[in-house]
């Protein structure tokens, strides 16, 4: 096995893990909007935190190694349109649920008190508006990361500026 493929075989490995990650990420998202779990908003930062530690400065060093190109290039496991569509889609549900909680929560971030709940305002809320705004928190964090996470996982196919910021996908 020469040193290109291996460096190209750890690559797959860590960019399968980060996108098994990714979705689930996507699937606390689903689920939380749904209302089929209950996940606090500090758990999902946490384990985003955990994940970039992890993933970026593994990544970091595969952008190093692809920009120089030592070996020859990395290639993308997976086709570059398939990637592209699966960022655009969770960049989509991070913005149309950004809007949402801005349309549909608009005095948010509300917080418990003694009395009840009250929202940034200090009028008092009910506890179903509190659970709802909870839920949107922890859906929108959760998109929010796996958006993040996935450009963390592409960053070693973000070529230079003299190569026009191409993916370079199977075969290419």
């Amino acid at each position: 096995m020469t040193t290109s493929s291996s460096i190209q075989l750890l690559y797959e490995i860590a960019f399968f893990v980060g996108v098994t990650v990714v979705a689930g990420f996507a699937s606390t998202c689903a689920l939380s909007s749904l209302a089929l779990v209950h996940v606090a908003t500090t758990t999902v930062l946490c384990a985003l935190a955990a994940a970039l530690a992890i993933l970026g400065p593994i990544n970091v060093l595969f952008w190093c190694f692809n920009r120089r190109r030592a070996f020859g290039a990395l290639t993308l496991p997976i086709s570059p349109r398939m990637f592209d569509i699966a960022f655009g889609a969770l960049m989509g549900v991070v913005v149309l649920w950004l809007l949402y909680g801005w349309v549909a929560l608009p005095a948010a971030p509300i917080r418990p008190i003694a009395q009840g709940y009250v929202d940034k305002l200090g009028r008092s809320v009910t506890e179903r508006d509190y659970l709802s705004h909870l839920r949107w928190e922890a859906a929108f964090f959760s998109a929010w990361s796996a958006t993040i996470l996935l450009g963390v996982i592409a960053l070693p196919f973000y070529s230079s500026k003299e190569q026009k910021h191409v993916f370079r996908g199977h075969g290419h």
